[in-house]
């Protein structure tokens, strides 16, 4: 038995100030969000209808915030068994880390909303150099604590 879903979710996933969003003004043909060349300028998730048909069936484009150093966050992960240091290190987050808590808003996306996860790379920059990819990669797979609500 299949199950048919009527929305399709992708999310754009990347390290900050790689394009996301100007990827999704390209593939909405629209002026939207906030464009510059600085770190950390998407600070929430944004959701984009990118299609829709007669029957109600959509797919939906999600802009998400840039990864900063992601070696902190899944350090906190591995460490934060407890829910209650979590939640503090959320809060503390919001306020004081904000490049952090728009991480975790984008891992959260992934998790909650994404059926399929486009993650962006810059291409002027070789893969091997570009030290942040296997710890955004660990995160993104949740392999830092499974049972973590990021």
């Amino acid at each position: 038995m299949s199950i048919e879903k009527s929305q399709i979710a992708l999310s754009l996933i990347s390290h900050t100030n790689i394009g996301k969003t100007t990827l999704a003004r390209t593939l909405l043909r629209k002026d939207i969000g906030l464009v510059a060349d600085r770190a950390h300028v998407t600070l929430e998730n944004q959701k984009y209808t990118v299609l829709e048909t007669e029957a109600g069936e959509s797919l939906q484009l999600w802009d998400t915030p840039g990864f900063p150093n992601c070696q902190k966050i899944l350090s906190r992960l591995q460490g934060a068994k407890n829910p209650i240091v979590r939640i503090v290190t959320e809060v503390w987050d919001r306020f004081r880390d904000r490049p952090s808590w728009c991480a975790q808003q984008a891992v959260l996306n992934v998790q909650q909303e994404a059926d399929v996860v486009l993650y962006l790379v810059n291409a002027a920059e070789e893969p091997s150099m570009a030290g942040y990819i296997a710890p955004e990669l660990q995160l993104l797979n949740g392999s830092a604590n499974p049972s973590s609500s990021y």
